[in-house]
């Protein structure tokens, strides 16, 4: 945008310059009276907002930049308070997820892993266990007693 000299008498025109949809930048003729004076007054007035804007945009960037550097500054603190957390409790950190222990302590999977076994407790007094007496195949049972898997009665 601009007053251009145009012509052999070195007159200056006022031209507006537009870009197009395929790159290409064309000078539209305003002219070179009032009407061109104008509107290169209010082309000077749009050009000084888009200025300001950009500036005003700019330092609401920087707010938003300095709360992004806040907020990345806590999620780093609470991701290593939650992993000495989750380390302390047993978990595991693995490709990118937390793992819980194969097996803790008073649950289902019996002790952590690397632990002992737990010890194995006596049997109950009245529940001892009496060696079970095996028949041959060819002898028969009597209806009380038991018979062991596969064989017929």
């Amino acid at each position: 945008m601009g007053w251009e000299p145009r012509g052999p008498n070195g007159r200056e025109y006022y031209y507006r310059k537009t870009r197009r949809a395929d790159g290409s930048v064309r000078s539209a003729y305003v002219g070179d009276g009032p009407v061109a004076v104008a509107t290169a007054e209010m082309d000077a007035l749009a050009r000084a907002y888009r200025l300001w804007r950009r500036a005003a945009e700019g330092v609401v960037l920087g707010d938003v930049d300095r709360a992004d550097a806040e907020v990345r500054a806590l999620t780093a603190a609470v991701r290593a308070r939650l992993s000495d957390a989750l380390e302390a409790d047993g978990w595991r950190y693995h490709r990118g997820e937390w793992r819980r222990p194969r097996s803790r302590p008073g649950t289902r999977g019996g002790g952590a892993a690397g632990a002992p076994p737990p010890a194995a407790s006596p049997p109950a007094p009245d529940t001892e266990a009496t060696p079970r007496e095996e028949t041959s195949p060819g002898e028969e049972t009597s209806p009380g007693e038991e018979t062991s898997p596969g064989e017929d009665r």
